[in-house]
């Protein structure tokens, strides 16, 4: 059986008094629920097509994280929603807030301090699906960058520097998930933009042919990933760009042949020493990737390591 045949993930969240979390979801969030035992020590809750199960554990076993959402439930009403939640009483430990995933959303805390997340995808969405079906952007995210006279030059280049490269206007950005791709950017896959004009300023990519239509272009010197060339056309990648954070993928390709993990990447707890890591190995990162900005001169010391 493919693991993509696998759409949607049912929660289940402990509890160690079962009364009290069923009479939460069903009174105060409009759930339903079926339950197992009796007294219960199972239970499924659902609204619509949400659904979330409910284990009875010891008392003082509640194994309860507050790094991430314990659940997340997709919603087409969330302001609606919250306002029928506070009829109800229940505390909203966060109240509407749009996010730049492109939901606007609330959390609330259930009795036994796990973190339901209740989530409504805008729209319309002007920058298209963004990287999964259901979660795209919103407009405060940068805005793709469509073809115009006042959006270029868009320049860029590999990691080391002995490749740049310019272009006046952009055409349509994409994430392709196919295997190849995913080789050849040692990633989830090829992030990619078509350019109708490139012109290369410094230094010139080698090419790798990956297949009979397609030709890969890298640094030699770095390895960075540069192009994708076929048919006469040339696809650029979206991260070797100085401003590759303007350039957001309207449309997905090889869909199918996406890893498993790719559309819960943005539910990843962050690590829980973030500040202490970045403080004690990221700022003191003495960096010798070019910046993201044309130079005149790269390296700028000549006997740097």
């Amino acid at each position: 059986m493919s693991v993509f045949a696998f759409q949607r993930a049912m929660p289940v969240l402990e509890t160690e008094d079962m009364g009290a979390s069923l009479a939460f979801y069903k009174e105060k969030l409009g759930f339903s629920a079926s339950t197992w035992g009796e007294p219960p020590s199972f239970a499924i809750v659902q609204r619509g097509t949400a659904t979330i199960a409910l284990a009875l554990v010891a008392k003082d076993e509640v194994a309860v994280t507050r790094q991430t959402w314990a659940a997340y439930v997709y919603v087409a009403d969330v302001d609606h929603l919250y306002a029928e939640f506070l009829r109800h009483g229940v505390s909203v430990a966060e109240p509407p807030v749009t996010r730049p995933y492109n939901c606007r959303e609330i959390v609330v805390d259930d009795p036994d301090g796990h973190i339901i997340a209740f989530g409504q995808v805008l729209a319309p969405d002007p920058l298209g699906p963004g990287l999964s079906a259901g979660v795209g952007r919103d407009a405060a995210a940068p805005r793709h960058a469509r073809s115009g006279p006042d959006d270029g030059p868009w320049t860029g280049g590999c990691q080391c520097g002995a490749i740049r490269f310019r272009a006046e206007k952009l055409g349509r950005p994409s994430l392709c998930h196919c295997r190849m791709c995913q080789k050849a950017f040692g990633s989830i896959g090829g992030l990619l933009v078509t350019v109708p004009d490139l012109s290369w300023t410094r230094g010139r990519p080698s090419r790798f042919q990956s297949s009979n239509k397609v030709r890969r272009g890298f640094c030699e010197a770095c390895g960075t990933p540069l192009t994708f060339e076929y048919d006469g056309k040339i696809d650029v990648a979206i991260a070797s760009f100085d401003r590759a954070g303007e350039i957001a993928p309207v449309i997905q390709m090889a869909r199918s042949e996406r890893l498993p993990f790719v559309d819960s990447i943005a539910l990843i707890p962050v690590r829980s020493d973030e500040a202490q890591w970045r403080t004690t190995w990221v700022d003191a990162i003495e960096s010798y990737q070019h910046p993201d900005h044309d130079t005149d001169r790269w390296p700028p010391e000549e006997d740097r390591p």
